[in-house]
């Protein structure tokens, strides 16, 4: 029965398997990921790793929504937002200059 399984195009996928998954694990060797594998259990057994994927995939979800025009809508609003701001800081500066030279001014003018 499993000899009927062992196609070509099937036995050729085991293959080209096997080799990906060869690659794979030289990668992680390379990488010595091995010393992560223990901080990952660690993850998994205290339901880390499920809130840890959440927020992966929140942060896919924001970068999948971040279109060029999103990019500009927020760029827009962030170059609005701070020129208020320096407006605001500006018009505070200009009037405590106006009050100093008041104050001065009738200071000058009761002596």
């Amino acid at each position: 029965m499993l000899g009927n399984a062992f196609t070509d195009s099937m036995l050729e996928r085991i293959v080209s398997f096997m080799a990906e998954l060869g690659e794979l694990t030289d990668e992680v060797r390379m990488a010595e990921l091995k010393s992560i594998i223990p901080m990952l259990s660690t993850l998994v057994k205290d339901g880390g790793m499920g809130a840890l994927i959440d927020v992966a995939k929140a942060l896919v979800t924001i970068r999948n929504a971040l279109s060029d025009s999103m990019l500009e809508r927020v760029a827009s609003i962030v170059v609005d937002t701070i020129d208020y701001f320096t407006s605001l800081r500006a018009q505070n500066i200009g009037s405590y200059l106006l009050e100093s030279i008041n104050q001065t001014t009738k200071e000058f003018s009761q002596k």
